[in-house]
């Protein structure tokens, strides 16, 4: 059997404030010759490892609103970059303007479902009542918001794949660039932890017309609500320990619109841990 020469010193020089027994720990001597241990006892609690190495991985989301939140994210950053990855002036403006289309086709059908809702309500209380109360106006009828952007090819998944691809075609092009444009997630190269947490979030309208916010709670605590209530500043708002989150603040009045912002951070042990969300939009109106 080969004997460790470790000695207890040597421990305590990584920051061990206990030494494992050789059966609780392995040993792996990288090239920068930094020490470091992992347990193989479950119920030990798992150190951070140091240096860990990073790959990166391209993304295009699927979820409609995650996707025009990278879209955006995108969009918002490429002018940085242009001529050093050598994109040009027409593909700037051809993808801006397919974001743009997007962006506005997603506004079209939140405010559309939003109508649908009130109109809906209005049936109800037409049908079945309550009688003891007077009838409200009917609900506005939806009209498309101006200026209507110009119409460009379909498939922008397509489009922003493509100029994606060119961005990481190009020579100068580094992770970091990746990660600024919103196109790479970086994770830790061990498949058992990941190096960035950022929770995922979507919206839907209540019958009621309140915003529902959903998340993939997992194994944390719950998740830290920040909110835009119409004045572009996004502020600490509540808290839910489950998946979906009601927001039941007051609507504006009837005939009125108004889009909420939010972003959400998961909370573990009552602290913010990882990441930000991406920021979503929902459109309110009152449904009475």
């Amino acid at each position: 059997m080969v004997r460790s020469t470790t000695t207890k010193s040597s421990w305590y020089r990584y920051g061990l404030s206990v030494v494992p027994t050789r059966r609780a720990v392995k040993w792996r001597i990288r090239k920068q010759k930094v020490f470091y241990y992992q347990e193989l006892n479950p119920t030990v609690k798992q150190l951070t490892v140091p240096n860990k190495k990073i790959k990166m991985k391209k993304i295009i989301v699927r979820s409609d609103m995650l996707f025009l939140g990278q879209f955006k994210k995108f969009c918002d950053n490429i002018s940085f970059y242009q001529k050093l990855l050598d994109i040009t002036d027409e593909q700037v403006t051809a993808i801006k303007a397919a974001y743009h289309l997007y962006q506005y086709i997603m506004d079209v059908e939140m405010a559309m479902n939003l109508s649908g809702v009130a109109v809906t309500a209005c049936k109800n209380w037409i049908k079945d009542g309550p009688s003891s109360q007077p009838l409200t106006p009917f609900p506005p009828l939806f009209v498309y918001p101006v200026p209507i952007p110009v119409f460009t090819s379909g498939n922008v998944v397509s489009q922003f794949a493509k100029i994606t691809d060119d961005c990481i075609k190009s020579p100068n092009f580094s992770n970091a660039i990746g990660i600024a444009l919103g196109i790479y997630l970086a994770t830790e190269e061990r498949s058992d932890t990941v190096a960035v947490i950022k929770p995922p979030l979507t919206a839907k309208i209540s019958p009621a017309g309140h915003p529902i916010l959903h998340s993939k709670k997992g194994i944390y605590q719950g998740y830290q609500v920040y909110k835009d209530s119409g004045d572009g500043k996004l502020i600490e708002y509540k808290v839910s320990m489950q998946a979906d989150f009601i927001d039941n603040a007051d609507l504006p009045v009837t005939g009125i619109t108004k889009v909420w912002r939010y972003k959400i951070i998961y909370l573990q042990a009552n602290k913010e841990i990882g990441n930000f969300s991406d920021i979503i939009s929902v459109t309110v109106m009152s449904v009475e």
